[in-house]
């Protein structure tokens, strides 16, 4: 019996095309996966900023329903660093920029508003005033980033008026 077996073996020169085939498709889905991990981090602290935004406003308008007044001489407008205070029955609100956070004042009670992990670059008020020129509300500019990423921020604009 005559039995011609003829091994077929891969060549150096194959090897090492198919070595680098698979090299160059490891670092395509290496690089796909870091990109989608950036996206992720990004999107999450997007949403972080946004919390942060929206429990403001919440405490803003809560604020303003209950203030009868604003005190225009304890307040700075038109300042990036700006502090608004607001009167009820003799008790007091502070709104101010302390440290890159946002930091509400109660009667001498004080807290931060925004988490660690958030900069405030800007707490502007604006004066929201009748056609009399007295004035019943504040525009509100905060300007938010991220600590971690400080090109994820986000510029939000809105106003309360004083309820009478």
């Amino acid at each position: 019996m005559n039995l011609n077996i003829k091994l077929k073996a891969v060549t150096l020169v194959e090897a090492i095309i198919y070595l680098a085939v698979f090299g160059v498709l490891f670092l395509i889905v290496v690089q796909f996966m870091f990109s989608i991990s950036e996206a992720n981090s990004r999107s999450s602290l997007r949403n972080e900023i946004d919390r942060n935004v929206l429990f403001l406003t919440n405490h803003f308008q809560d604020n303003f329903a209950e203030a009868t007044s604003i005190n225009a001489s304890l307040s700075q407008f038109a300042n990036d660093n700006g502090v608004l205070r607001l009167t009820d029955n003799g008790e007091y609100y502070e709104y101010r920029l302390n440290s890159g956070r946002v930091q509400f004042n109660r009667n001498g009670v004080q807290n931060y508003l925004t988490m660690a992990n958030i900069d405030i670059n800007q707490l502007r008020f604006d004066r929201v005033e009748y056609l009399d020129g007295s004035l019943t509300g504040a525009r509100v500019t905060i300007t938010l980033s991220s600590e971690e990423m400080p090109e994820v921020s986000r510029t939000y604009t809105t106003a309360f008026i004083l309820n009478y």
